[in-house]
């Protein structure tokens, strides 16, 4: 028995793939962020293009703006967690 499990009797030991998803934020979750917020830029500027109004431009400016924050304090949020909850 590890010191670890010594003062937890119930405790399992930890898989090694348990917080793949984790794993993925903490590795490309800045890419993914950029990614989703530009994709949402874009599509407010088709809607533009495509005639459905002049407020779908810089609504979907702000709102890809917007969402690019969120995911990326999201992001470093994870990445926080990862380093100080998962074992190493």
């Amino acid at each position: 028995m590890s010191k670890e499990t010594e003062s937890y009797p119930l405790a399992l030991p930890v898989p090694e793939n348990q917080y793949r998803t984790l794993l993925f934020f903490a590795g490309y979750g800045k890419t993914l962020a950029y990614l989703v917020g530009l994709l949402i830029c874009a599509g407010g500027v088709a809607l533009y293009w495509s005639g459905y109004g002049t407020a779908w431009l810089p609504a979907g400016i702000v709102v890809g703006a917007f969402v690019i924050l969120l995911l990326n304090c999201f992001a470093e949020l994870v990445h926080l967690i990862v380093d100080t909850m998962i074992p190493k």
